[in-house]
């Protein structure tokens, strides 16, 4: 049996951005886990890159093993939409090395992420996967995540049309602030409505 590795998660670095493609593009070019067709190149990797920040909702977690510093795997928030009315909403993506796969490294980082996401004020959080992709579909059940929608046969790779299923999570303290406040101050036991 292999041993699962010690695992620290850290947010990626310029420095991470060529080991971090390779596992994506592993991905593209050869499984339906991930949707995208073309891998990226240079430039399409220093964009993906760069739409992310190392404050803020929208960023890259690398996980390396604690004993060797190699990467086992990354995982990423983008905007739901590209507009401020949707800012507390997030797609979460999550890629480990095929032999990174079944070892925690994935939940590990979608914990910490959603984490970061949380304490963001992010109210939902957004996956999607193909039909095919059964470990992360496992996964994301397992962190309670809940089937949204389910989009046949929109994915058109190898030849073959896949269905996408679109996983949605309520992240802890998504609430109405101001509604928290008032219940607090007022000492109420049952909620307030608002018209």
């Amino acid at each position: 049996m292999t041993k699962k590795p010690a695992v620290d998660i850290s947010l990626a670095q310029q420095s991470d951005l060529a080991e971090l493609s390779e596992v994506l593009n592993h991905y593209i070019i050869n499984t339906t886990a991930v949707a995208l067709s073309q891998p990226l190149d240079a430039v399409g990797q220093q964009h993906r890159f760069a739409s992310h920040a190392p404050a803020g909702p929208y960023r890259i977690l690398a996980a390396r093993d604690r004993d060797t510093g190699r990467l086992l795997g990354f995982a990423d928030s983008t905007p739901l939409v590209p507009d401020e009315a949707f800012k507390q909403a997030a797609v979460v993506g999550l890629y480990c090395t095929p032999d990174a796969t079944g070892q925690g490294v994935g939940g590990a980082l979608l914990r910490e992420l959603l984490r970061h996401l949380a304490a963001e004020k992010v109210r939902r959080a957004y996956a999607y996967t193909l039909d095919t992709n059964q470990l992360a579909t496992a996964l994301l059940r397992r962190s309670d995540f809940n089937q949204a929608a389910v989009y046949d046969e929109v994915a058109l790779k190898f030849g073959k049309y896949w269905s996408m299923t679109i996983w949605e999570k309520k992240l802890a303290g998504a609430v109405d602030d101001g509604l928290v406040a008032e219940l607090v101050t007022r000492k109420i036991s049952s909620p307030v409505r608002r018209s």
